[in-house]
């Protein structure tokens, strides 16, 4: 039952998230995957290239590994330049790419929300009360950021997975492996989501340093 609604949300969060995008305009041709700065100066059209291993016409001689986004096209290029490549098999190359890089964010995205609602579920939120939170999240004016085929969309769902993982680890003394591996690929998309890692993980050490001090 618990992974089954978090499989469900899960697919309803990653099938709206990828909605949501096309309905912004993320689209071959459009304003924002041609021009940077065209919604919220976000620069889209930059960095779903970049999501996909694409040259990038507007940052030419950018460095393989930048400070704000150490290992952005190491990590989540290589994935994207590969469901490019299967897209290509249905579509024309442009509307690969942007289809690819809006597939690796809504799906990431949705992740954290499905931890969030394995969360919800194995502290015993009613289901009733679980759909309501999430239609919440998905009609928040937040996911018209996250929906969009940038680091930001990254960022949301790895830091929700560090989060669960955290709680997780704290409450119920399992699964602390998911906040490590969710952070590690957090801070590697975007270095300052270390502020949030850093705090997740002090609170996850401060507790059981706690008990242990205690007797």
């Amino acid at each position: 039952m618990i992974l089954r609604r978090a499989a469900v949300v899960w697919m309803m969060s990653a099938a709206w998230l990828f909605v949501l995008s096309w309905w912004l305009g993320v689209t071959p041709g459009a304003p924002v995957v041609t021009r940077n700065n065209v919604l919220f100066q976000v620069d889209v059209a930059s960095h779903y290239r970049e999501l996909t291993r694409e040259s990038d016409p507007f940052s030419p001689g950018k460095p393989r590994i930048s400070l704000p986004h150490p290992f952005l096209p190491q990590v989540w290029g290589n994935i994207g330049k590969t469901l490019a490549a299967a897209c290509q098999r249905v579509v024309d190359a442009d509307t690969a790419h942007v289809l690819a890089a809006r597939i690796l964010v809504a799906s990431t995205a949705a992740t954290g929300l499905a931890a969030l609602g394995w969360l919800a579920s194995i502290e015993g939120v009613p289901g009733l009360w679980l759909l309501c939170l999430v239609v919440i999240a998905w009609l928040s004016s937040a996911m018209t950021i996250v929906a969009l085929p940038d680091h930001f969309g990254l960022s949301y769902g790895l830091l929700l997975i560090t989060f669960v993982g955290g709680w997780a680890s704290v409450t119920r003394h399992r699964h602390g492996w998911w906040a490590g591996l969710a952070g590690s690929l957090a801070v590697a998309t975007t270095s300052t989501n270390i502020v949030l890692v850093g705090m997740i993980g002090g609170w996850m050490a401060w507790r059981p340093a706690r008990r242990i001090w205690a007797e």
